[in-house]
């Protein structure tokens, strides 16, 4: 009788679960066409971190990863404080439909 009940039990609740109208889920409008991009800046002679401060970067994206040709530059004003920086690139000059 006990294991009858626990079926009994488990088909309630299958047909409880089926009644439950579902939950719509719902994609983005859109996607980020920006890249998160972090880094750490030193002084290579003596190894130590740069001043803290802002400073003009500026970043390119090329064709091949030897000798290709600049497919996207961007130039902008970075804050960097202990040696490290954070940025969206694309933010300032749209990144081309090319990169994925």
């Amino acid at each position: 009788m006990q294991k009858f009940s626990h079926v009994l039990f488990f088909l309630l609740l299958v047909g409880a679960l089926l009644l439950v109208p579902a939950t719509r889920v719902s994609a983005a409008t859109g996607i980020l066409n920006q890249i998160n991009f972090q880094g750490k800046v030193v002084i290579k002679t003596v190894g130590t971190n740069i001043t803290d401060g802002s400073y003009t970067f500026i970043f390119k994206l090329y064709s091949a990863s030897s000798g290709g040709v600049a497919i996207w530059t961007e130039t902008k004003s970075v804050t960097v404080t202990n040696g490290i920086f954070q940025t969206l690139l694309g933010d300032t000059t749209t990144l081309p439909g090319s990169v994925d």
